[in-house]
């Protein structure tokens, strides 16, 4: 699968700079955790596509870590 293809979550483009596009199947909560595994952002997603500003964030690899109703989902992501 392609990078950021983890069956029901897809995260792109990776690396970003301002904005996140998600796409999982469900309503979900997203948060995104730095190395030291802070919460560094929270946002709940409609689900279908959503659209996350990551502009605040210092650029990084983080964690993005999605909340389902029966699973957690999670992906890398590179903000520049």
């Amino acid at each position: 699968p392609e990078e950021g293809d983890h069956g029901a979550l897809s995260i792109h483009p990776v690396p970003a700079s301002q904005w996140l596009n998600v796409f999982v199947d469900g309503p979900a909560e997203l948060r995104m955790l730095n190395i030291s595994g802070q919460h560094v952002l929270i946002q709940r997603l409609a689900g279908g596509g959503d659209v996350v500003d990551v502009s605040v964030l210092p650029s990084g690899v983080y964690v993005a870590r999605v909340q389902l109703v029966d699973r957690v989902l999670q992906q890398r992501v590179v903000v520049e």
